[in-house]
C-alpha cells in the first residue's frame, strides 16, 4: 500500500509546473532539499523514477508524466470539494433557541439587525421550553440550535456546553398589581409568609432555583410550593389571584397589565446568557455573534423598564 503524503504531491505538482528544483522550492516556501528529500521518498514508495535531469533542468520522466497529469486533476476536484463545502458552510443559518420571555423578543430583532449588517449567513430563531431539559440539551447536540438563550446553571456545568453570561439576575416575584405587596419593589422572604408560590423549575431541577425554593421553605415554613414547568403559567395563576409566582427576573413582562414583577431579596444571583457546543467556538462566526448579542442585550436592557 502506498504511503505518499501532502508535502510529497505538493512537490510533485509545483515540479511539473515551475521544472525547477529552485522555483518548487520558493513556491512552497521550502528549502531545497526539503523538496528533494520529498520526490526521492516519493521515487522510492512508487517503485519508479519520476525525474531526470538534462542540461541542468529537471524534468518528469513519462511515468511521472502520466501520475502528474492525473494527480494535479485529482489536486483541482479535491480543491473544488472543499470550496464547496466552505461555501456550504457560509451559508448555513445560525439559529438561535429562545424561550419567547419578554425580554427576549425585545432584544433579539436587535440582533439580528446587528449581524445582517455586517454578515451574509443568515439567523434563524427556534422556540424552545427551558423545563424540557433533555430536549434542550439534544437541540445543541443534535446541531438543530446554534446558541440556546438561557440561565447558566440550566445545563449543570455539562462539559460539552459552553456558556457566555449576557445579563446579571435575580428571582422576581410576580404579584397581582391589586396586592398588597404589589407596593413593595423589594420582597423579603417574610413577605411570603402564608402565600402559594407557584415555582418555575425544570426537570431535573435547576440548581439556583432548588437553592431558593429551600431558602424559602427554611424560613417561611408557612409558604406552600408548587412546581411549576411553564414561565407564562406562573403569570397566569398569580393574575388569577390564586397566589404568587417566583421566575428569573428576565422573565419581567413590561406588557402584562395584570401583574407586577419585584425582585425577591435573596443573595442568590443568576446569569443569563448563551449556550453553545465548545467547539462552535472555533467557528468564524462566533465573535461576532457574542458581540452582538452582547450589544444588542445592553442596549435593550437600558431601556427595559
Amino acid at each position: 500500500m502506498l504511503n505518499m503524503n501532502s508535502m510529497q504531491l505538493k512537490c510533485l505538482i509545483s515540479l511539473g509546473q515551475t521544472h525547477s528544483i529552485t522555483r518548487t522550492a520558493a513556491k512552497l516556501y521550502v528549502a531545497q532539499s526539503t523538496v528533494s528529500k520529498n520526490l526521492k521518498r516519493l521515487e522510492d514508495e512508487l517503485g519508479f523514477p519520476i525525474l531526470t535531469v538534462q542540461a541542468h533542468q529537471t524534468h518528469l520522466t513519462p511515468e511521472g508524466q502520466y501520475l502528474w497529469t492525473h494527480v494535479q486533476k485529482l489536486d483541482a476536484q479535491f480543491t473544488a470539494v472543499i470550496e464547496h463545502i466552505y461555501a456550504q458552510k457560509a451559508s448555513t443559518p445560525i439559529t438561535v433557541a429562545h424561550s419567547i420571555i419578554p425580554f427576549e423578543r425585545a432584544f433579539l430583532p436587535l440582533f439580528i439587525q446587528r449581524f445582517a449588517a455586517h454578515h451574509q449567513r443568515p439567523v434563524h430563531l427556534i422556540n424552545f421550553s427551558p423545563s424540557a431539559y433533555a430536549d434542550s440539551l439534544n437541540l445543541l447536540l443534535q446541531q438543530e440550535a446554534t446558541f440556546l438563550l438561557m440561565q447558566e446553571d440550566f445545563f449543570r456545568h455539562d462539559p460539552r456546553i459552553s456558556f457566555t453570561p449576557l445579563l446579571q439576575a435575580r428571582y422576581s416575584v410576580v404579584i397581582p398589581r391589586q396586592h398588597p405587596l404589589a407596593a413593595h419593589p423589594l420582597i423579603a422572604l417574610d413577605d411570603l409568609a402564608h402565600q402559594h408560590l407557584w415555582v418555575w423549575n425544570s426537570e431535573p431541577p435547576v440548581q439556583s432555583v432548588v437553592q431558593v425554593s429551600q431558602l424559602i421553605r427554611d424560613q417561611v415554613p408557612s409558604a406552600t410550593l408548587t412546581p411549576v414547568a411553564n414561565i407564562a403559567e406562573c403569570a397566569m395563576y398569580a393574575a388569577s389571584g390564586a397566589g404568587l409566582g417566583i421566575v428569573p427576573s428576565v422573565a419581567y413582562d413590561t406588557g402584562n397589565p395584570d401583574v407586577v414583577y419585584n425582585f425577591l431579596d435573596v443573595p442568590i444571583p443568576i446569569n443569563y446568557g448563551v449556550s453553545y457546543l465548545r467547539t462552535t467556538k472555533k467557528e468564524a462566526y462566533f465573535p461576532a455573534v457574542i458581540h452582538d448579542l452582547t450589544t444588542a442585550v445592553k442596549t435593550k436592557k437600558d431601556l427595559w423598564s
